[in-house]
C-alpha cells in the first residue's frame, strides 16, 4: 500500500518537473511578451535599455534567435510578472521547492 502511494507521489513529482522543464525551455516572441505583460513594444525595449529612464534591470533579457529575431525565456518572464505582482519575493525563482 505504501509502495503504491510512493509510486504515485514520485509520478506526481516527475510530472511537475517535466512541466517546469518545458516551461523553462519555451521561448516567447515579442507578440507573446506584449500579451502577457500588457506593455507596448516600446515599453518592453525601454525596460531593457540601461540608457532609458524606464530601464528595469529586473526585466528579463531577450535572447537572439538569429538575424534580428529576439525571444524571451518564458520562465524568466513569468517570474518577473509574479515579482511585480508581489506573488514571489525578488530573490525567489519559479523553480523553488515549496
Amino acid at each position: 500500500k505504501n509502495t503504491k502511494k510512493s509510486a504515485l507521489a514520485n509520478e506526481e513529482i516527475d510530472n511537475i518537473m517535466v512541466s517546469q522543464l518545458k516551461t523553462a525551455l519555451t521561448i516567447l516572441r515579442l507578440k507573446q511578451v506584449l500579451e502577457r505583460t500588457r506593455l507596448s513594444s516600446s515599453s518592453v525595449f525601454n525596460r531593457m535599455n540601461p540608457k532609458c529612464k524606464y530601464y528595469d534591470a529586473s526585466f528579463p533579457k531577450s535572447i537572439s534567435l538569429g538575424g534580428s529575431a529576439k525571444g524571451w525565456i518564458e520562465a524568466e518572464l513569468d517570474a518577473w510578472i509574479l515579482r511585480k505582482r508581489g506573488d514571489i519575493s525578488p530573490n525567489e525563482s519559479t523553480f523553488s521547492a515549496k
